[in-house]
């Protein structure tokens, strides 16, 4: 992440103004090569998992909170208020692709019964995150009706569901209930890699078909019209979730 000198700050001196801008340059670097680490943690080799998903998940907030603490010497921001473009990958890979690379994994490891379950835990969550991005936003110098004020709440959305997602999910330890389902159609998806997808029928309180991504060991194993075992768990949140024995 980059940083700019707050509008209407007054440096003593040139040598100053070049030293604090090459601080903020290594600053820069560090963080921005720790956040491609972790990008490529996440894509590649996400091992051990909850460690992964759970550094991926709350990176976002110590460089939110490294913009707040030195708000007084660093700006987001230059002097007509606008991020600078060479300075906007930077800020696409810590708050935009990070996060909704962390969501993406936890939507494609765990299918959820329902994915508006339980919003009266991660809409509040949402809005209190999205009040501290603002505030901490606000204190760097992004205006508040900028599309990037606009996104970082978008963010914080996607940082609050994928919370809950993560918690409910990787943390849960309630006995799985085994429900049998009927293999309604299978089909391959070939666009950018192969996957190999499942439509299930209902089973117990779920009455509509259900598309799931399987190996390719299960897909083969499985033809249409067969039953199937179907594994759901509670949640640690109380979120439902359903999983197959690949």
């Amino acid at each position: 992440m980059s940083y700019n000198f707050h509008k209407g700050q007054i440096l003593t001196g040139s040598k100053q103004a070049n030293a604090n801008v090459s601080g903020a340059k290594k600053l820069m670097a560090i963080l921005n090569t720790v956040g491609l680490v972790i990008m490529l943690w996440i894509f590649l080799f996400p091992s051990p998992y909850k460690l992964a998903m759970g550094i991926a998940l709350l990176y976002p907030l110590p460089i939110l909170l490294i913009c707040f603490v030195n708000r007084n010497q660093f700006s987001l921001t230059d002097l007509t208020g606008r991020v600078p473009k060479n300075t906007k990958w930077l800020l696409v890979i810590n708050f935009f692709v990070i996060p909704l690379g962390v969501l993406a994994h936890l939507l494609a490891d765990y299918s959820l019964v329902s994915y508006l379950s339980r919003p009266v835990i991660w809409l509040p969550l949402s809005a209190i995150i999205g009040l501290m991005i603002i505030r901490m936003l606000r204190s760097v110098g992004v205006k508040i009706f900028s599309v990037d004020m606009v996104i970082g709440v978008f963010i914080a959305f996607v940082f609050a569901y994928s919370c809950c997602i993560y918690i409910n999910c990787a943390y849960d330890d309630s006995d799985a209930e085994t429900y049998h389902t009927k293999v309604l159609n299978k089909y391959i998806n070939y666009r950018r890699s192969t996957t190999y997808h499942l439509e299930i029928g209902g089973w117990s309180s779920i009455t509509s078909s259900r598309k799931i991504s399987v190996s390719k060991q299960f897909y083969d194993r499985v033809a249409t019209g067969s039953q199937i075992d179907v594994h759901q768990k509670k949640g640690a949140l109380g979120i439902p979730f359903f999983y197959l024995e690949n």
